[in-house]
């Protein structure tokens, strides 16, 4: 599954959009070039720290069930958030992608994160969507915001 992630991400116009650009005001060179098999690594920018996320999701055991891993990560968020909690599949009271943001502080290393990823990229995968720029929107826009949650957080 290795080769299957790293093209995944390959010379992606989304990871540069909805993965990096966000992060600019941290790393003005959010326009990284893809090379072969990988992004370069310039200076100021997040080449080498995207390459090795990449990587480490490519060799991660992808779980089944992705959304569990996103939910202890929402949970830890509940401790200083009391307006959030889950309803059926959803939780409510905030953005998703803030719950996520927020309660990333707690995840140590990222682990969980990295493993919802994983998870999230299996599944575009099992369903024919061999590259980010082509997954379906939502499940994308959730995917690219875990990624730079992930960088964030390590920067």
């Amino acid at each position: 599954m290795n080769a299957l992630v790293i093209n995944f991400f390959s010379n992606s116009e989304d990871v540069l959009d909805y993965v990096l650009k966000p992060l600019e005001h941290i790393r003005s060179n959010w326009d990284v070039i893809w090379d072969c098999d990988e992004y370069l690594e310039e200076e100021d920018s997040f080449g080498a720290e995207l390459n090795t996320l990449i990587n480490e999701i490519a060799e991660a055991k992808a779980p089944v069930n992705y959304h569990e891993h996103e939910d202890k990560v929402a949970l830890f968020q509940t401790k200083s958030w009391d307006f959030i909690k889950k309803n059926g599949h959803f939780w409510e009271g905030a953005e998703y992608k803030s719950i996520l943001e927020q309660g990333s502080f707690d995840d140590h290393g990222q682990k969980a994160l990295v493993l919802s990823a994983s998870g999230r990229i299996k599944a575009a995968l099992d369903r024919e969507q061999y590259h980010i720029d082509e997954m379906e929107d939502a499940h994308k826009m959730i995917l690219c915001a875990i990624l730079s949650i992930i960088l964030y957080q390590r920067f």
